[in-house]
């Protein structure tokens, strides 16, 4: 049996994949912020976008995927990204990887500009 780490970190590994094979190169994983850690930083040409995977049995449209205090941390780090990368354009996306697959979804950090 897996632990829910074990089953987090494969899955980020899977979303990693998919990424790259969609043309996205890593520039950092478990990317530690002053506010948050993010799961995925990816970049493609001259964009830059957030990755945050989660782990669901199904994917149940009443549950929210993340908290409100884990919405704003993401925010905040999200805004941290932004100040290093200066001159790009930048987007968040939450992944949800369920037992039916992956399903993507916009982060609205409100620094969405691509």
């Amino acid at each position: 049996m897996f632990s829910t780490r074990q089953i987090g970190t494969q899955n980020e590994l899977k979303v990693q994949s998919y990424l790259e094979k969609s043309g996205w190169r890593v520039i950092a994983k478990n990317l530690r912020t002053p506010f948050a850690e993010i799961d995925l930083l990816v970049q493609k040409h001259e964009k830059i976008r957030i990755i945050e995977v989660k782990t669901r049995k199904i994917d149940d449209p009443t549950r929210p995927p993340i908290g409100r205090l884990q919405f704003e941390r993401l925010k905040w780090a999200a805004k941290w990204v932004r100040s290093r990368f200066p001159g790009k354009c930048y987007s968040a996306r939450l992944v949800m990887v369920t037992s039916r697959g992956m399903i993507e979804r916009n982060l609205p950090l409100h620094y969405d500009d691509c």
